[in-house]
């Protein structure tokens, strides 16, 4: 029963890594594309073609660069990660003294007195491997599961990051394609806070924060977000003398 529990515990926080990748996504792609839908919206006069090639073009520019991005922050974490466990094998092994030290200066800072430390110390030294194992989880903080993530996880990582940038870029840019002017804008801006809402009640609800707090706040942001994009297009609209042709 007890070993169950356990794995369904690593399994709610594999998803949850998932899920970080998921609302970051989505948090993102919405945040920035209602900026930029408002801020074309009102440089082009409420050209509905124009928005659509620049929702798109940021649609895809932003999935490719938020999907390499994580492709390649989760390579370096491996590696950095392996370089440390691989540091800490060689101490252990080398030195022992030294991850002893380092293991009970670690139990000593979570509350153990230094006589009960020791005699932990000194049940993990009888196997080299524990010693290492403790001395790298405890003393320098690695994980080993994090040095041998698979390339195969990095991958999905970066599917799932990209995946849902565009999902949260496309939906700005949705009311475009069937109606025009300031109907699109409002519309536009009505569907982010809506997602976003969501997003942000989702993320107060996995950090144990007020969901309806964090909704509201992720929603005031989008607002801004789309006001002052909206602001900045039309006085680089006036300011540039608007040369491009409105209409939808």
């Amino acid at each position: 029963m007890a070993l169950v529990r356990i794995a369904q515990a690593r399994s709610r926080i594999d998803r949850g890594s998932r899920v970080r990748e998921l609302v970051f996504g989505l948090q993102d792609a919405l945040l920035a594309t209602v900026g930029l839908v408002a801020g074309v919206d009102g440089a082009t006069q409420q050209n509905s073609k124009v928005v659509i090639f620049a929702g798109l073009s940021h649609l895809v520019a932003g999935a490719v660069s938020m999907g390499a991005g994580e492709y390649l922050s989760s390579a370096a974490q491996r590696r950095v990660v392996a370089a440390a466990t691989a540091d800490a094998r060689r101490i252990g092994e080398a030195e022992p003294y030294v991850a002893q030290e380092g293991v009970m200066e670690a139990l000593q800072a979570e509350g153990l007195d230094r006589a009960s430390a020791y005699r932990v110390v000194g049940l993990l030294s009888r196997s080299r491997g524990a010693l290492s194992t403790m001395f790298q989880a405890a003393a320098l903080g690695v994980s080993t599961e994090e040095g041998t993530a698979s390339r195969r996880e990095a991958i999905s990582g970066a599917l799932v990051m990209a995946g849902s940038f565009a999902f949260g870029a496309i939906l700005p840019v949705l009311p475009y394609f069937f109606i025009h002017g300031i109907a699109a804008l409002i519309l536009s801006i009505a569907i982010a806070c809506v997602a976003i809402f969501l997003v942000g009640a989702a993320i107060g609800r996995l950090s144990a924060d007020n969901p309806l707090r964090a909704a509201a706040e992720f929603s005031a942001i989008a607002l801004g977000a789309g006001g002052i994009g909206y602001a900045a297009g039309v006085i680089i609209s006036a300011l540039a003398g608007h040369t491009v042709p409105s209409g939808g």
